[in-house]
């Protein structure tokens, strides 16, 4: 009886492990996409042999946080950038976050093991930032402003905290609004330019939507053209694509 009922559990076994290997592949559907698939959300992308998905909206984790606001570069960035392109990124931060480059020049210095893990947080924001002034640098400039603006804030909160004085924490509550309300004033500007470029983008779009309205007829004609000049992949006396 004893064997019997062992057989059982040992023939069970493995269709449980099938079961839960079901349930989690389920979950991460991601695992099998291919570059640049979409899944629910999600874009997948590879490199260097590993998967990163990109939510929609992006994830409150801490790992997320350090991929950037907006769907930024993956975590882990610093680790897999060239010495060329540390060296960019950190010209990048002197000319835009000179106090934050000083920091970094004199942690570097003493400390390297801090300084490689203070990399490791900043660098996908900073990557970010770096790719909008390319392609958006009236946006780009705003979220630098925001940047700076938060990094202040967040210094004179440490501040605040930190003391036990009434009068400072008054004095320091002072300053600390100010910036919240450049930083809100800075993120309304941000958002105009946002909406600018997409109606500038949506009246693109309306234009050439016009103008291939107009060509219909040479559209057609061109497209005809092109598919009848191009070569027969099929071989002669072979069966046709259905």
């Amino acid at each position: 009886m004893k064997t019997r009922g062992t057989n059982r559990r040992t023939s069970s076994r493995p269709t449980w492990v099938i079961l839960v290997t079901l349930l989690v592949l389920a979950d991460r559907p991601f695992l099998f996409a291919q570059n640049g698939d979409k899944v629910g959300n999600a874009v997948v992308l590879r490199s260097d042999k590993r998967a990163y998905q990109y939510d929609t909206p992006p994830a409150k984790g801490p790992k997320d946080r350090a991929a950037g606001r907006r769907g930024g570069p993956p975590a882990g960035l610093w680790k897999r950038m060239s010495e060329d392109e540390r060296g960019e990124l950190l010209g990048f931060i002197e000319q835009h976050f000179p106090t934050m480059f000083e920091e970094l020049e004199r942690t570097q210095g003493r400390h390297i093991d801090r300084f490689e893990r203070r990399m490791k947080r900043i660098a996908p924001d900073m990557r970010h930032l770096m790719e909008a002034m390319d392609t958006h640098p009236k946006r780009a400039v705003l979220m630098i402003r925001e940047r700076r603006l938060d990094i202040r804030i967040q210094r004179l909160t440490s501040k605040y905290h930190a003391t036990q004085d009434q009068t400072k924490r008054r004095e320091l509550r002072g300053e600390i609004r100010a910036l919240f309300r450049k930083a809100v004033e800075c993120r309304h500007d941000r958002r105009g330019v946002e909406i600018r470029e997409l109606e500038e983008r949506i009246a693109e779009l309306k234009r050439r939507h016009q103008a291939r309205a107009k060509a219909r007829e040479k559209i057609i004609e061109r497209e005809l053209q092109e598919r009848l000049d191009r070569p027969r992949r099929n071989k002669p006396g072979s069966r046709e694509d259905e």
